[in-house]
């Protein structure tokens, strides 16, 4: 499988404001999905070191299946199933709603997503599908050692439907506001570890990997890299 992220948000201070958006398109086999997504954000401030920010997103979803890349491949080209036609469904709308508790060190917070409404047919076929309504909570604080030194610890609970309840912890260790490197359990047996750099004032560059520690030693083993350009 592969997973292409682009996104972007700016925050407007005296407003108290923030705009995103966040474009995925998700690859796996003959299996594809797109998600586009526009966010707004609301922060009330309680006092000078507390808040409570308000998101919401909406956008759409749209899924196909394209066996075009198959058709020439002679380990598949007999498979009667990939004589089937291509075919994509509609867009569907989809949209999230969160909310996170923050003061100083400390923050708190809710989100649900992929709220829709009715199932959505393809176009070429019989098939219906609507997307996994999910609910997931975080929590975290910093930690700071010295000017210098900083440490973030994570907690993050999902649950939704047709999905099993998922509970991680991590931590981050940074360095100057310049190098970082993280570590996390993400529950089965599955851990990341990852590092990354301000390459500049306004690049930096994250590396990420998942494994798994359990029998099988090559299962979920995912490779993230993450370019950010703050303009």
């Amino acid at each position: 499988p592969h997973t292409l992220r682009l996104s972007y948000h700016q925050g407007f201070k005296q407003k108290k404001v923030g705009l995103g958006a966040n474009i995925i398109m998700d690859k796996a086999g003959a299996f594809q999905t797109f998600y586009g997504k526009a966010t707004y954000s609301y922060r009330l401030p309680i006092n000078t070191d507390e808040a409570i920010f308000f998101g919401l997103s909406a956008g759409i979803i749209k899924n196909s299946v394209n066996f075009s890349q198959f058709m020439s491949d002679p380990v598949y080209n007999s498979d009667p199933a990939l004589s089937a036609n291509d075919f994509s469904s509609k867009a569907k709308f989809v949209s999230d709603v969160s909310a996170v508790y923050s003061r100083k060190n400390f923050q708190i917070g809710a989100l649900v997503s992929n709220i829709n409404f009715g199932k959505n047919a393809a176009n070429e076929t019989l098939a219906k599908y609507s997307p996994f309504l999910i609910y997931q909570f975080h929590a975290f604080y910093t930690f700071s050692f010295s000017e210098q030194w900083q440490m973030t610890s994570l907690a993050i609970f999902r649950a939704g439907k047709y999905m099993r309840n998922q509970f991680e912890v991590g931590a981050q260790a940074k360095y100057n506001d310049l190098f970082w490197g993280t570590l996390a359990f993400r529950g089965e047996n599955v851990f990341s570890a990852g590092f990354g750099i301000n390459v500049s004032k306004s690049l930096l560059i994250n590396y990420s990997y998942n494994f798994n520690v359990g029998n099988n030693f090559n299962a979920l083993a995912i490779h993230e890299f993450t370019l950010g350009v703050k303009l």
